[in-house]
């Protein structure tokens, strides 16, 4: 590990974390740490190596220019690892969105110029491959023998690289600050292909959810909005950095299999790519139509017989007047039942109705 594992000051080295609590994540608790900084201190359990991965990506996104805090160093605090960042004061771009509902278009935009911007950035060489990352996941994963065997063979076809990926790039993850917006999270940044990293993306936006405490509007806004969402993050990311949709959603298949917690299986067919495209109106209309009987209960009716329109069972033989809906010749009880008239329309009923009243 590049960063050395110190003490900040012995006093806050002891067993007990410094009190001035900023936030709390799913990972880590963010604590003030002396003016100008935080420390992100991360829960028990957690590997020394994660710690020191998310510190040698945010140096190196950091000396790349783009807008990220700077990490300071690698400490320990009463056994648990964490590091010392610049202090980033603002709301996460979620929250945000939640208080102006109208920036939501915008919020996407910027989502895709930012990981554009991220993806013109080399790696370090000793970040993990996001390829292995995913292979891991998906060896552990509560897969069956047919789902891990396919989820491979699809990784194994997908294409490696060597640009810096963030992992978890999310609108939870961005802080908008006065200077503009600024990156944070870096623990699972890996070396890997860019559109892998922008299928990881654009699986949450498929299928994440918001929060609980979310404002009951921003979640039916989200269910509303979210193909929409999705498509304009694709096509605003693949127009800045290149690539097709086609190569983005390939990567879909072996990540639902990687994170099946995630819920991705359901949407992605099992591993096996996108849902079946629904045919468009002019390709169902350019289709031949199938022929078929004009009734079709004269079609499996045998001759002499009447069908359940009330028609003898042959049909195209007459088209007379005296026929029924399917064509064919009509006899008996039915004929009188045609000679019913139709029943009235709404806008008829509605003015009956209207002329009752004013004559009462």
């Amino acid at each position: 590990m590049s960063a050395h594992l110190s003490s900040h000051r012995s006093a806050q080295s002891t067993e007990n974390p410094p009190a001035a609590l900023v936030g709390r994540g799913l990972t880590a608790d963010v604590y003030a740490w002396g003016p100008g900084r935080v420390l992100k201190l991360f829960h028990p359990g957690r590997d020394a190596e994660r710690a020191g991965r998310e510190f040698r990506a945010t140096r190196v996104v950091h000396a790349a220019g783009l807008p990220v805090p700077a990490a300071c160093e690698v400490i320990v605090v009463g056994g648990r690892c964490g590091i010392v960042f610049e202090r980033i004061d603002g709301p996460s771009l979620l929250d945000y969105v939640q208080a102006r509902p109208w920036a939501l278009p915008w919020s996407v935009r910027l989502l895709a110029e930012l990981h554009a911007r991220i993806h013109q950035c080399p790696a370090p060489a000793d970040l993990p491959a996001h390829r292995a990352w995913i292979a891991d996941r998906i060896a552990i994963a509560p897969l069956t023998a047919t789902v891990r065997d396919a989820a491979g063979r699809r990784l194994a076809t997908l294409p490696d690289g060597a640009t810096i990926c963030h992992g978890d790039f999310h609108p939870g993850n961005i802080l908008i600050t006065r200077r503009g917006p600024v990156v944070i999270d870096w623990g699972r940044a890996a070396r890997g292909h860019p559109l892998g990293d922008v299928a990881c993306t654009a699986g949450l936006m498929r299928t994440a959810g918001l929060p609980p405490w979310a404002p009951t509007f921003m979640h039916l806004t989200l269910r509303a909005t979210r193909p929409v969402l999705y498509r304009k993050y694709l096509a605003g990311y693949l127009k800045r950095a290149g690539g097709t949709r086609a190569e983005v959603e390939r990567w879909l298949g072996p990540l639902a299999a990687a994170v099946p917690a995630a819920g991705w299986l359901p949407h992605l067919g099992q591993v096996g790519g996108p849902k079946p495209r629904r045919p468009k109106r002019s390709e169902a209309a350019a289709r031949p139509a199938e022929p078929r009987p004009r009734c079709a209960s004269a079609s499996a009716a045998t001759a002499g017989s009447r069908g359940r329109c009330g028609c003898q069972g042959v049909p195209g033989q007459d088209t007379s007047a005296r026929t029924g809906r399917c064509g064919e010749p009509r006899s008996g009880p039915t004929q009188q039942a045609s000679a019913r008239p139709p029943p009235p329309t709404r806008m008829w009923s509605i003015r009956t109705r209207v002329h009752r009243l004013r004559n009462v």
